[in-house]
Formats: structure tokens, sequence, C-alpha cells
């Protein structure tokens, strides 16, 4: 009778130990990665649409119409809502501020009140002119938004920063 003793099994199965040890090694780490990169997609993608938001209504403002506070955590503007008329009617007040659960809130109307995104950090605006940057925008040529965001990815924060200045509605008359 012809068998395996019992050192040939006590190998094989050490080697098939190994051999799966490795494959879980690869698979865990490759898992952690793919992880990471859709927490870090994640963030990036809700900082994009939140500044796209963001940019697009304040490019329909006028500088003399923003009105920044809250040392810059806070602006509020109106953007035109019927061109053809002469001058334009303009919508009532839109704002964007950070609430105290870290999220982005766009206020319109009074009120009513929209989460644009979650886990934002830091968010600030400042009107930018020949002078330089500050909170008064009567005189300003371009609006700064200034947005940070995190998104817990494989038990780390990925943070992403994005800064955008964008050039006021002008209103030739």
């Amino acid at each position: 009778m012809k068998g395996l003793t019992l050192f040939e099994v006590m190998v094989s199965s050490a080697i098939v130990a190994v051999l799966i040890g490795m494959l879980f090694s690869v698979f865990s780490s490759g898992s952690a990665a793919y992880y990471s990169d859709m927490g870090y997609l994640d963030a990036q993608q809700q900082l994009r649409q939140a500044m796209d938001v963001m940019t697009r209504e304040i490019r329909q403002s006028k500088a003399e119409d923003a009105i920044i506070s809250d040392a810059g955590a806070r602006v509020e503007f109106v953007i035109p809502v019927d061109l053809s008329m002469y001058p334009p009617a303009y919508s009532r007040s839109i704002s964007y501020y950070l609430d105290t659960d870290n999220r982005l809130i766009r206020e319109h109307p009074a009120g009513a009140q929209k989460i644009v995104a979650h886990n934002v950090t830091q968010l600030s605006f400042a009107c930018c002119g020949a002078g330089g940057c500050g909170f008064d925008c009567s005189r300003a040529l371009l609006f700064e938004v200034a947005c940070r965001t995190g998104a817990l990815a494989a038990r780390r924060t990925a943070t992403l920063s994005s800064k955008e200045r964008i050039a006021f509605r002008n209103e030739d008359k």
C-alpha cells in the first residue's frame, strides 16, 4: 500500500499555508489601496462639485452685490433672474457658509438651507482688486473662494484643497 507519510502531509500543508498567507496579503493590500483611492476620489469629487456650484452662481453676481461676513467665512449675493428687463430683475439673496457640523450650506431664500457638501473643514471668501484681497467687494475685480474637504479612507483622512478666482459679471449699460 502506498500513501503519504505524516512528514509529507505536514510539509505540503505548510507550503499551502504559506501560499494562502501570501495570497491573503496581496488581496488585503490591494483592498486597502482600493478603499483608500475610493475615499480620496469621493473627497475630490465632493470638493469639485461644491466649488462648481458656488463659482457658477458667484460668477453671475456683480461685485457691489456681494457681501462677505464672518471674517470671510460667509458670502451673500444676488444673481439676475431676468436679463430681458432693464435693469435686470434679481433673485433674493443667496448665501454660502459652513455650519457647525462641517457641512457647506447654500441658503436661498432665507431660511431654506441645502447641504452642498459634507466634511468641509475650511471655507473662505475674499474679493480681490488692484489693492489686494479683502472683504470689501465694492471695487473688486475678482472673487476668491478657498475650500478644504476631507474624507476617511482606509483608516486615514484624505484632505484636499481648492482655491479659485472668479471674475464678477460685467454689466455694460
